[in-house]
């Protein structure tokens, strides 16, 4: 028969594995942003918000992989003109051609910070910036500056959330005052995307070139 002593110590570390398997980290995250988003309203330079307009939806997207820390952002306009959000259009699949950038990112509660990275790199390790607008030293490679937006829910839609303020230059953002409210879309709405129908997914290659799990597939 175990002694008293020994049956206490027993219990005791029966205890304490239990605590640790039950101690799961806790998600801090405001939402799962996991997946495909479309940009549904904007405001810029602190104007009242603008539509998306039904002819134009499903053409500004954000897809991210958390697995990869990475966030892909892509426009669809016609060739030869700026990217717009108040009147790029894919009218003419002929004419028509996506954009494509890629960012690393870190998340908590309702904060990103976002580090632009060229198509085809190597994802950087994100800096976080410091009181002076630079950026702090994480032990890793920087590659541009990196950007903080704020996220809050937007009104009673569902999946629908607020970005204050995208990098600047991304759907016209001037990376201080421009708001973008993006919504949750399918998957396909980016992965099966194909204006032209020549079978090949348009935004195929832009998934390859930013998102390290899927370059393998190119």
């Amino acid at each position: 028969m175990p002694s008293p002593r020994v049956a206490i110590t027993v219990a005791a570390v029966a205890i304490a594995l239990a605590s640790l398997t039950s101690c799961k980290e806790e998600d801090t995250r405001l939402f799962d942003e996991a997946g495909v988003w479309t940009l549904e309203k904007y405001s810029l330079e602190g104007m009242p918000y603008q539509d998306i307009d039904q002819g134009r939806k499903n053409r500004f997207l954000l897809r991210f992989k958390p697995d990869d820390g990475v966030v892909a952002a892509a426009a669809c306009h016609e060739q030869g003109t700026d990217i717009d959000v108040n009147s790029s259009t894919c009218v003419n699949a002929g004419l028509s051609t996506w954009s494509c950038q890629c960012f690393a990112y870190t998340y908590e509660e309702s904060t990103m910070i976002w580090q632009e990275f060229a198509p085809g790199e190597p994802p950087p390790v994100v800096g976080i910036p410091s009181g002076d607008g630079g950026t702090g030293d994480t032990g890793g490679t920087m590659e541009g500056d990196s950007h903080d937006l704020s996220l809050s829910s937007f009104g009673d839609l569902s999946a629908t959330y607020e970005f204050h303020s995208l990098p600047m230059g991304l759907f016209n953002s001037d990376g201080d005052l421009a708001k973008h409210v993006f919504q949750i879309k399918a998957d396909t709405v980016w992965t099966e995307v194909d204006l032209n129908d020549d079978g090949v997914p348009d935004l195929e290659a832009c998934s390859q070139s930013c998102f390290p799990s899927e370059a393998a597939s190119g």
